[in-house]
């Protein structure tokens, strides 16, 4: 069993630059970070690997709550700059610095609406590898990333004590690719 997939180091963050590699084969886990000097690599065999707990994360899925809240926000904004620079000016208003940096809050607050109610939503599998040494590592991949979630599969699979938090995510990992 040999599988490699793109992974997060730590935390998943979303096009975060502490990205590497997942390795699992018969003998070890291996993590190869892009950036060696910002991302600690390390190489666990099999045989020192105490517990692995897979867990699902969904705290990034899209939140309409909060995308209305910004939407509110952002009509809020433009209601406050459009009084403070047009209403009871004559033909050319007078566009201060206020109205300026509304405006910036206001594109902010557009973009940031966008981005909850039209984002992706990232499902993502978080692995927790304890050793025998106290050792504890955290690897995060996409549910999208199939090779990630078979490399999570073939771990099930093993016979090192293995944790699933997720009874969704242990449907997906046994019985094939399915949608959540």
């Amino acid at each position: 069993m040999n599988v490699a997939a793109e992974a997060s180091i730590g935390e998943y963050v979303i096009d975060g630059e502490n990205t590497g590699t997942f390795a699992v084969d018969d003998a070890s886990l291996t993590v190869t970070p892009v950036d060696p000097v910002a991302w600690p690599s390390f190489a666990v065999p099999t045989r020192k690997v105490t517990s692995i707990t897979f867990k699902r994360d969904t705290t990034l899925h899209r939140n309409g709550i909060l995308g209305w809240f910004f939407a509110g926000v952002t009509a809020l904004l433009i209601v406050i700059g459009y009084f403070d620079s047009f209403v009871g000016q004559p033909m050319d208003p007078d566009l201060s610095l206020v109205t300026f940096i509304l405006g910036l809050f206001i594109f902010g607050g557009v973009s940031t609406t966008y981005d909850y109610l039209a984002g992706e939503n990232d499902d993502v599998i978080v692995v927790s590898i304890r050793t025998d040494d106290g050792e504890h590592h955290i690897v995060t991949g996409r549910m999208k990333n199939t090779a990630f979630v078979e490399a999570c599969a073939k771990r099930i699979e093993s016979n090192i004590e293995t944790r699933n938090r997720s009874e969704a995510l242990r449907r997906h990992l046994e019985y094939g690719r399915h949608s959540f």
